[in-house]
């Protein structure tokens, strides 16, 4: 028993800081001015990849908060979060560029680069060309198309950047064994699908590895990453009581995944890869209407938003890669937002209202390009046709209005347009929109009688 003990302690202690290691973690230390918890938290998570922590390291040692004054270490941190295609992050190491030594760029760029190849090693066995941060790192590129490739055992040669003819043959056979339109060219669509089954790869070893332990251990470790994260866990002992089993049916509920409470290696193994453990719960909720989404919805439904507007978020995952982070950081801007790549209830909000109004912007310019469509065919000058109510078609349905007798007021309306396409079949204009009046009293008329007691 002591040695269960001993071992779930040391399981707790040993994987609480990768637990609570994050983002938010660090941002909630850095905004407290706790700058050494802050850089810890940073650390981990840059560690699995996060460029937002990345970017904030940068910006610690730039500064000299909570720790000496670094340039070298800043622009190692933000030429990391560049890599991955945080735009302020590049920014930020080339204005710090122009204040640092030749020296100073080549040593930082040199543990960049010791970095990045130290991350990309898996469990001290893997190649570094082979994994190249693949699934943490979702820039599309063909590089990283390759190492996706050779990564799920496809031979693209060396990852070089080239598309050569094993860099071809290797997406055919890719394409080919998942059944996909074969042709033998990288695309962004390719890129997901890679990624994609980069992480299910990835998840298969985790669960291979995790089925290797024994049933306490595996339960101890749900129950320390469970209760870091903020779900209600007694004790970490290694024993699936009452509490451990709501805890974990409360876990795959907010994640969509089947509701049973059993500690499984493939659940663990999900726990593990999730970037959104722990996250739905320290994100601040800021709009009532979201308050019952996790974390991974949400994030999925800012990924919508963003796509369906113009902006690439790439793959509606729910999960925050650095497409969807640069996405964020373009809407925020052309918005007029502070930009920092956050997704929150806030900006949900936002991109909905500006879904909202983009459809009803669509609608009225429908309206008033069918308007000066029909204008035009009769000879009134509204200039372009481009669904845009400006001086010219104003002018141009002011005209129609007086030389048709209508009430005058320049202004597009949907009885106008009626008014215009009956014309366009054969009928007067005045007579039509009478007949359209006529038809609304009758109704009107109808229905005021069907409500009234008395005639009943």
């Amino acid at each position: 028993m002591f040695k269960r003990y001993a071992l779930a302690t040391t399981i707790l202690f040993g994987l609480a800081g990768i637990a609570t290691a994050g983002y938010w973690g660090g941002m909630e230390a850095y905004e407290k001015s706790e700058y050494k918890t802050a850089i810890q938290e940073f650390t981990d998570a840059a560690k699995q990849g996060d460029a937002e922590s990345e970017y904030m390291l940068g910006k610690i040692y730039e500064q000299g908060q909570g720790t000496a004054q670094d340039y070298a270490a800043a622009h190692k941190w933000y030429n990391l979060a560049a890599a991955q295609g945080h735009e302020e992050a590049r920014k930020a190491r080339d204005a710090l560029a122009s204040r640092m030594s030749s020296a100073q760029i080549a040593a930082a760029q040199e543990a960049a680069a010791a970095f990045d190849v130290s991350a990309a090693r898996d469990d001290g066995g893997a190649r570094a060309d082979d994994d190249m941060r693949v699934g943490t790192a979702s820039t599309y590129s063909i590089a990283n198309i390759q190492a996706s490739l050779n990564r799920l055992g496809y031979d693209a040669g060396p990852v070089d950047g080239l598309l050569g003819g094993k860099t071809r043959s290797a997406i055919r056979d890719f394409q080919r064994d998942k059944g996909y339109s074969i042709s033998g060219e990288p695309s962004r669509v390719l890129f997901d699908r890679l990624q994609g089954a980069v992480a299910d790869a990835k998840q298969a070893d985790e669960t291979d590895r995790i089925a290797q332990m024994s049933r306490n251990d595996l339960i101890s470790e749900l129950q320390t990453r469970l209760k870091t994260a903020g779900y209600e866990i007694d004790a970490v002992d290694g024993e699936l009581g009452p509490k451990t089993e709501a805890a974990i049916e409360d876990y795959q509920s907010a994640h969509q995944l089947p509701v049973t409470g059993r500690p499984t290696p493939a659940l663990l193994a999900y726990v593990r890869n999730s970037d959104s453990l722990g996250r739905e719960r320290q994100q601040p909720q800021t709009e009532d209407e979201y308050a019952d989404l996790t974390r991974r919805q949400l994030v999925r439904r800012v990924q919508e938003e963003l796509n369906q507007q113009g902006y690439d978020a790439g793959s509606v995952d729910g999960l925050m890669g650095s497409n969807t982070r640069s996405a964020i950081r373009d809407f925020q801007r052309d918005a007029g937002l502070s930009v920092d790549g956050r997704a929150d209830d806030a900006l949900l909000a936002r991109l909905e209202t500006n879904g909202q109004t983009a459809e009803s912007r669509t609608a009225e310019s429908d309206l008033v390009r069918d308007i000066e469509r029909e204008l035009r065919n009769r000879n009134y000058q509204v200039g372009r046709i481009d669904g845009r109510l400006d001086d010219d078609t104003r002018a141009a349905i002011r005209t129609y209005q007086r030389d048709e007798g209508l009430k005058i007021t320049g202004e597009p309306s949907e009885a106008l347009r009626m008014t215009l396409m009956a014309a366009a079949g054969g009928n007067a204009p005045i007579n039509a929109e009478k007949a359209a009046r006529g038809l609304m009293d009758e109704l009107t008329e109808k229905m005021l009688k069907d409500n009234d007691p008395v005639s009943n």
